[in-house]
């Protein structure tokens, strides 16, 4: 899930954010530091154990696994740090070190540490995906997370089957939360405190049933646009514009959703 998290993330300072917050949903046997200075970006490991005979194999398992989750979410199997540094001496196989992480690789260093140009924290990931990525989010959240955390996300899921049953209808906040037993002010709350809120929900939830609809039947646009809850099929136009960057005809003539980059959202009134 924390790799599926990264690919689908909007950028690639989102892709890193989410691996740093979330990397012990992955099993992960370091902690990191970062920083930045002038236009490098260094990834420190480090250890949660002082045994010097673990240092290679801990530096080894994460360096290497940062760098296969950066070149996936970049969609760059040949994509390469700009230099590793390693505080152990060369071992015998130390060649191979340069050939696996395609840079220049510093042993007796005095640290585990990543570095790759600061200009890349803006890259467009190819595979930003706004809802796979929320999903996937709220399963690292849930694996990572306190009692209160797992609390939250059952309110996002319960809020999201609930506008899932009837995008027709004119849902509100207020109406939701009634159907939940619970307030406004304490849904409002727990949403928020998951990440979330209801626009972003009903939002997400709108699109991805109208691009099941667009790629999978042959309704109208006005059919469409009813049946996620528009009663003009011009605002859903403009509405999934602004949610994909592509028009509903351009994803129903390709056969494919394309996410654009500005994930703002309109909800009509």
């Amino acid at each position: 899930m924390l790799g599926v998290a990264m690919q689908t993330a909007d950028d690639f300072e989102g892709a890193v954010a989410v691996g740093l917050q979330y990397h012990q949903a992955a099993g992960s046997l370091v902690d990191f530091d970062v920083d930045a200075d002038g236009g490098a970006l260094r990834l420190t490991v480090v250890p949660r154990s002082a045994d010097p005979d673990l240092l290679p194999f801990l530096c080894e398992e994460t360096l290497l696994s940062v760098t296969t989750l950066l070149r996936s979410a970049l969609g760059d199997e040949h994509w390469s740090p700009e230099a590793i540094e390693l505080p152990y001496p060369a071992p015998p196989y130390g060649p191979e070190y340069t050939a696996h992480f395609g840079c220049p690789v510093r042993f007796d260093a005095p640290f585990g540490r990543m570095t790759v140009p600061r200009r890349l924290l803006g890259t467009p990931l190819p595979r930003r995906e706004p809802a796979v990525h929320a999903a996937a989010l709220a399963a690292c959240r849930a694996l990572t997370g306190t009692s209160a955390e797992a609390r939250d996300l059952d309110h996002v899921w319960a809020v999201e089957h609930l506008l899932r049953s009837d995008l027709r209808r004119p849902f509100t906040m207020a109406g939701v939360a009634r159907q939940l037993n619970t307030t406004e002010r304490t849904l409002r709350r727990n949403l928020t405190e998951a990440g979330e809120s209801f626009r972003s929900i009903h939002t997400r939830v709108r699109r991805e049933r109208a691009e099941t609809l667009l790629r999978t039947t042959d309704l109208t646009m006005r059919a469409v646009a009813e049946a996620v809850g528009f009663a003009d099929a011009r605002d859903f136009r403009r509405a999934f514009a602004q949610w994909t960057g592509s028009t509903p005809a351009q994803v129903r003539a390709a056969g494919e959703i394309r996410t654009g980059e500005g994930g703002s959202a309109v909800t009509p009134s």
